[in-house]
């Protein structure tokens, strides 16, 4: 994937050898570059263009701007949704068709023998709700991963598995990471062929794992 802004020089491929590292050293402009991520991501109107293979994406829904660690909810609603969908589908697929039948056998016959002995007229749906029936087991994503690194990847392929190949923009995130941590994150990132860029302030200590973008105070774009 290739993310591109109308006021940049550079185009920022995602998935590519190196890790996509922009520093915006200018602090109004670091604001209103987040401030239209978070925007864009939020209604796919705006200044940054995603594409893939020169098609053009919706940035609604194939963006996620992510704007700290604290942000990274794997019960957000909408995966939670995708994975009730997906788990309802799949229990009405060739493989699991029989036993969801058996399960919903069962459970009628549970509820005649538990309302048998009520004096009074109480009824059901015979169609058993798959979905609701998971609901009811409050089937979720589990938090996993202790280091900051671990739950990223986690986060990303939740997004990719559940909702499609996604484009992730982490703001802050890199420098919350140890030297250490950095490119065996990236390497692990790389295998799974996320797409993904990290955007920071004034950036130091990079590594030959990471390809950087400056926008310096003066605004002068600096890349090689």
């Amino acid at each position: 994937m290739k993310l591109v802004h109308q006021d940049w020089e550079k185009a920022v491929i995602l998935n590519d050898e190196k890790v996509p590292l922009i520093s915006i050293e200018n602090p109004q402009c670091l604001y209103h570059t987040l401030k239209e991520l978070e925007e864009e991501s939020r209604t796919g109107i705006g200044n940054f263009v995603l594409s893939e293979d020169s098609q053009i994406l919706d940035m609604k829904k194939r963006f996620l701007f992510v704007a700290s660690p604290w942000d990274m909810d794997l019960n957000d609603r909408k995966l939670t949704t995708k994975l009730l969908l997906r788990l309802t589908g799949e229990a009405q697929n060739e493989i699991y068709e029989r036993k969801s039948e058996e399960l919903c056998s069962a459970i009628q016959t549970w509820l005649e023998e538990l309302t048998m002995d009520i004096p009074l007229p109480v009824t059901y749906d015979l169609d058993v709700d798959l979905e609701a029936l998971l609901k009811a087991f409050h089937v979720h994503l589990e938090e996993q991963g202790e280091s900051l690194a671990e739950k990223m990847l986690i986060f990303m392929k939740s997004w990719d598995i559940l909702c499609g190949e996604t484009a992730f923009a982490f703001y802050g995130f890199r420098n919350l990471m140890t030297p250490e941590e950095r490119p065996l994150f990236y390497e692990n990132a790389k295998e799974e062929n996320f797409n993904f860029v990290l955007i920071e302030g004034p950036c130091h200590d990079t590594i030959k794992a990471e390809d950087l973008f400056i926008i310096d105070k003066d605004l002068c774009q600096i890349f090689e």
